[in-house]
This record gives structure tokens, sequence and C-alpha cells, in this order.
């Protein structure tokens, strides 16, 4: 969808790149942005929580591991530590092993 102007643009930039370093999908997401609306979510967006959190991510597709959840897919039970799964474990989206998962702050 088009944008406003300049700004818009880079805060419609910024907010996919959020989704991004968040592991939130943005596949069929469409959404416009107005320079009206970038003063509603900069106000939303200037308090900083750190929510830092230490998961193992997919190394081929950038899937998450996070033992607070578990893999449903998987049939792994939230509260299993990554060091506990199996050794043939694999990832349940691109199927890589689990060698391929590194240790990342989110």
């Amino acid at each position: 969808m088009p944008v406003d102007d300049k700004e818009a643009l880079e805060l419609k930039k910024f907010i996919v790149s959020n989704f991004d370093q968040n592991d939130i999908s943005t596949c069929g997401l469409t959404f416009g942005i107005s320079s009206k609306i970038k003063v509603i979510i900069e106000v939303k967006t200037k308090r900083k929580v750190k929510t830092e959190k230490e998961v193992y991510q997919c190394s081929a597709c950038m899937t998450v591991y996070d033992s607070d959840y578990g893999d449903s897919i998987a049939n792994i039970a939230s509260g299993v530590l990554f060091e506990n799964l199996p050794s043939d474990y694999k990832c349940s989206v691109c199927e890589a092993s689990k060698e391929a998962y590194l240790l990342v702050n989110l």
C-alpha cells in the first residue's frame, strides 16, 4: 500500500523491521500509513521497554525456539530447555537439525 510521505514510509519500514526482529510474520499483512497517524504511533513507541531474552534461533529460516512455549508441532511441551531437546530434534518449519540453532538475544 502506498504511504503518505517520506516520514510515513520510514515509520512503515520501522514497524516491519520490528515485526521481523521479534519473529512476527508480516506475510499477508497490508497496511498504509499517513503522517497524521504517525503522531499517535510515536507517542506509543517512545517508551522503550527492555524485553531481551535468550532464545535459540534456526540459522536456516530464523524460527525461534523458546522454552517458555516449547514446540507444539514437534510435541515438545513448554518448559523444555533447548539443551534437553532430543538430539534428532529438527526445526518444525524447515527441518534443519538442532545444530543449526544459535543462541541469540531477542
